[in-house]
């Protein structure tokens, strides 16, 4: 994890840890911190990210990582009083003075307790409203317990010019349940990191991610879970586009404890990569000190599936039609993982956006 103030000056990219990720790159920016601004009222969100949203859920919107709501960053507790929770959290970026370019950094720090017997399902949204330099460096705390179940989709869609390191801390106690999906699309340096531990017997944790990236864009994918007791489980799916000049690196470490016995768990990364210039990195990692457990870990790099592609090609379909419907369905399979069909649909509805933007072109021009 690193700090806002920068005060890690040994961290670098010949460490393991960095390996795939120039750090230095988002260590030297001259970005100003964004001041505190006094929201007056709640903002109103622009009409073509309330398309994005389905209705039903309470809408928390920030603005430069502040919120009337919640001012300072989120801090969310979910218990049995509150049952089943829907929420929407938009974070916006981007400057109100008109003409205004200088580049800024906001930090944003947040909690999230789901105790109980309680449901969450929330839709996270990190969007840009202008196109300028900034930086988002955003750590969150997350804990699950009792038979509690949260199901989450967050999205990072900052343009271009945006730096991002988001870094998260999960606990998953009891017989609590998460599923963590996590959407990077664009950007010019983002990584993306999370550390969770599976505590107590029943502990469940469903980690998917998807990554959609063109341009000379870099996402570092970086994940560690830790089974720390027995009768865990634990299910890893990360898919990745990657196109033009943009480099994709996925590393995921999981680690099974010797009194970890009778756990289960599973790792998947899986690349498609889409012109002679883009790059995709993976490194699936495993370790296991329990003698009875169920594991396994693996990953792909390649083009699209030719057979596939010919299959629709023979029901009638040109082969660019075809070769378009292959790559959505391959990332359009993470948003059918999830439970909530309100999440579906808004998760769908982003990865459509973002293959648009920064897919299709590239299929068209291959």
């Amino acid at each position: 994890m690193l700090s806002s103030d920068r005060a890690y000056p040994n961290v670098n990219s010949q460490m393991e840890a960095w390996k795939y990720s120039k750090i230095e790159n988002f260590l030297k920016l001259k970005h100003e911190a964004h001041g505190t601004e006094v929201l007056a009222k709640p903002l109103t969100l622009p009409e073509e990210i309330q398309s994005l949203l389905e209705p039903g859920a309470e809408n928390i919107i920030f603005y430069n990582g502040q919120s009337k709501q919640h001012p300072g960053g989120l801090d969310l507790k979910i218990d049995d009083n509150s049952k089943s929770t829907q929420l929407n959290l938009v974070y916006l970026y981007g400057n109100r003075i008109a003409g205004e370019t200088r580049p800024s950094r906001i930090n944003l720090k947040n909690s999230i307790t789901v105790e109980g017997r309680a449901s969450l399902k929330i839709f996270e949204i990190h969007i840009a409203l202008n196109d300028i330099e900034f930086s988002v460096e955003q750590n969150t705390e997350i804990v699950t317990s009792g038979d509690s179940k949260t199901e989450r989709a967050k999205c990072f869609w900052l343009g271009d010019d945006s730096y991002t390191y988001d870094f998260e801390n999960i606990e998953i106690k009891d017989k609590s349940e998460f599923t963590n999906l996590v959407i990077q699309m664009g950007g010019k340096w983002s990584r993306i990191e999370q550390q969770a531990k599976l505590q107590n017997e029943g502990a469940s944790y469903k980690s998917l991610g998807a990554y959609l990236l063109g341009g000379s864009g870099h996402c570092d994918l970086t994940t560690n879970i830790e089974h720390v007791v027995g009768h865990t489980n634990s299910e890893q799916l990360f898919k990745g586009l990657v196109t033009e000049k943009a480099r994709a690196a996925f590393s995921g470490r999981i680690l099974i404890h010797q009194d970890a016995q009778k756990s289960s768990t599973s790792q998947l990364n899986q690349n498609v990569v889409l012109g002679e210039r883009a790059e995709a990195d993976s490194r699936p990692q495993l370790e296991v000190y329990a003698d009875d457990v169920t594991a396994s870990h693996g990953s792909t790099i390649g083009g699209l599936s030719e057979s596939e592609i010919f299959y629709l090609q023979s029901r009638g379909l040109s082969k660019g039609k075809a070769t378009e419907m292959v790559a959505k369905a391959f990332v359009d399979d993470l948003a059918e993982r999830l439970e909530n069909e309100n999440l579906r649909l808004q998760a769908s509805r982003i990865l459509n956006r973002g293959f648009q933007q920064y897919i299709q072109s590239a299929l068209e021009d291959s």
